[in-house]
C-alpha cells in the first residue's frame, strides 16, 4: 500500500511511542525506521547538507519536530553560514499538513526558507510504501 512520506514518518513515530512506553522490544525496529528514513530518505544536498534530527519527546503522530540546517552560500558563490532550522509538521483537515519553519534566516535569506518549504511540501507528500 502507499502512503505519503508524513504519514509512514507519523506512524513510524506512534508505534514507537506506544512500544517504548509499554517497554516492547518492537520499539527499536520502530526507531531503526525512523532514523533510516531521516537518513536515507530526506533530502540531502544543494545546500542541505546537514543531517536531520527528531524530537521524539516533542514528537507525536499530530506533530512532528524536526532538526536540520541549510549551508547557505553568499553572491559569490561561497559558503557563507549555517542556518539552523525547526520543521514542524501538523495534520491540517483542508491540506493534509501544515509545515512551520523555524529559524534565523533574515532578510538576507528569507528566498532559503521559501525554497525549503517547497522542497518539503514536494517530499513529505510523495507516495511511497507503507513497509
Amino acid at each position: 500500500m502507499k502512503i505519503k512520506v508524513y504519514q509512514k514518518l507519523a506512524r513510524s513515530i506512534d508505534a514507537y511511542t506506544r512500544c517504548f512506553k509499554s517497554s516492547n522490544a518492537y520499539s527499536e525496529q520502530y526507531l531503526a525506521r525512523i532514523k533510516d528514513m531521516l537518513d536515507n530518505d530526506f533530502p540531502h544536498g544543494s545546500g542541505l547538507d546537514d543531517k536531520w534530527a527528531i524530537d521524539l519527546k516533542k514528537s507525536s503522530s499530530n506533530r512532528i519536530i524536526l532538526y536540520s540546517s541549510y549551508h547557505a552560500m553568499d553572491e559569490n558563490g561561497y559558503y557563507d553560514c549555517w542556518i539552523y532550522f525547526t520543521l514542524t509538521i501538523k495534520p491540517d483537515l483542508a491540506n493534509d499538513i501544515d509545515m512551520k519553519i523555524t529559524g534565523k534566516f533574515g532578510n538576507k535569506y528569507e528566498d532559503i526558507k521559501d525554497n525549503l518549504y517547497q522542497i518539503m511540501d514536494v517530499f513529505l507528500n510523495e507516495l511511497v510504501n507503507e513497509y
